[in-house]
């Protein structure tokens, strides 16, 4: 046998007690659960909430119980009663200005004594189907709903992983990135952390805070497949990146499912991103490092220049000592011996001047040499 609750409450007012223990007894061997009343209670809506466990599925109403069927319906359906729910009259005779003050009240249908029970069930059996059929066609519109903020919400979310790619194109930096994709995460409403690979390891948080543990934990899952999940937190892995998102819903399949899809679209152009702006950052540094280079050997071009000019008025200034030694020397002596010994000394001291210039001029190209061959090893390395 079916549970009594099965086919839902009847609130049942009748004032004649024989009629209605016959309507309970048969009602109640339909599997209806009866609450029969009198007479209105003297509580009034509050004294039938606290007898029923739920609204009722139909209301039956003589129109001759004490304090008036028609007053009933409307207190009823003003206080107490879903929009939804059938009151039925009962009636000995039912006039036409009977049907219009009974619709007036809020009635819905009525039956004419001597009631027919098989009737009865009849007429309760339709409000059943019809109430069926209102749950189920709400619970249609319900999920079609569903359906349609569910697209409205993905059509978002596309919409924020478009603009986060166009946005992303102006980017000059990874801290610029990092600020960018986690803002664009949280549209998502996820809370997020996100880890670089490159020629250093960054880590960003949404809230700023530092994480060591979460850092290590980045990189330690950072080598598991692409999408990896443990409880409320899935890790994404990428060759330049990682993501973690803290608090995906498990406990929605279906959005947990449209999350993994539509994340997955917004991480595919991040690693060529982040990958674009290493090597723009490494060219950047290169052409620094050419520029310092080039400045520094031009400056070393125009030294040794100036020292060339340099050693040339040294030269300069020897040979003409002595020429002026040997011109003095020459008046002064009639080349004896001992004469020619002096201008050969003069001479000599000339050579040795020279050589020691020669000497100096040799050991600052070395030097030179040396700086310009470290600075070109340093320029390959950087290239």
């Amino acid at each position: 046998m079916q549970d009594k609750t099965d086919y839902g409450i009847v609130l049942y007012f009748e004032s004649d007690e024989p009629l209605s223990k016959s309507v309970s007894s048969y009602l109640t061997e339909q599997n209806y659960q009866v609450f029969h009343y009198k007479e209105f209670p003297e509580q009034g809506v509050a004294e039938i909430k606290s007898q029923l466990s739920a609204q009722p599925s139909v209301v039956l109403i003589d129109l001759s119980v004490p304090d008036n069927g028609l007053k009933i319906c409307r207190v009823l359906r003003k206080d107490y009663l879903d929009k939804n729910i059938p009151i039925v009259f009962i009636s000995e005779s039912i006039s036409e200005e009977d049907v219009l003050d009974a619709y007036d009240a809020g009635a819905d249908d009525y039956l004419i004594k001597p009631m027919r029970l098989k009737e009865l069930g009849i007429k309760l059996e339709k409000y059943q189907q019809l109430k069926q059929s209102r749950e189920n066609q709400q619970e249609m519109m319900s999920g079609a709903q569903k359906m349609a903020f569910d697209a409205m919400a993905t059509n978002s979310e596309l919409g924020e992983i478009l603009r986060f790619h166009e946005d992303s194109y102006s980017i000059k930096d990874l801290d610029e990135l990092a600020a960018l994709l986690l803002t664009a995460i949280s549209k998502f409403s996820l809370k997020s952390s996100v880890m670089f690979f490159t020629h250093t390891t960054s880590f960003y948080r949404d809230d700023g805070k530092e994480r060591p543990l979460e850092e290590k934990t980045l990189n330690a899952f950072k080598d598991q497949q692409r999408i990896f999940s443990w409880k409320n937190r899935t890790f994404f892995n990428y060759d330049y990146f990682s993501v973690l998102i803290r608090d995906m819903p498990i406990d929605d399949e279906a959005r947990y499912g449209v999350l993994k899809d539509q994340l997955c679209l917004l991480f595919n152009g991040v690693d060529a991103r982040v990958k674009a702006l290493t090597v723009e950052r490494a060219n950047s540094m290169k052409a620094t490092t050419m520029r310092i280079a080039a400045d520094t050997i031009a400056a070393m071009v125009m030294e040794i220049e100036n020292d060339n000019v340099e050693l040339s008025k040294q030269f300069e200034s020897i040979i003409f000592k002595m020429e002026a030694n040997i011109s003095s020397d020459i008046i002064q002596f009639n080349l004896l011996e001992n004469e020619e010994q002096v201008l050969l000394s003069h001479i000599m001291n000339a050579i040795k001047e020279s050589s020691e210039i020669f000497e100096t001029s040799l050991e600052k190209e070395k030097q030179y040499k040396d700086i310009m061959n470290k600075l070109l090893k340093e320029l390959l390395m950087g290239a």
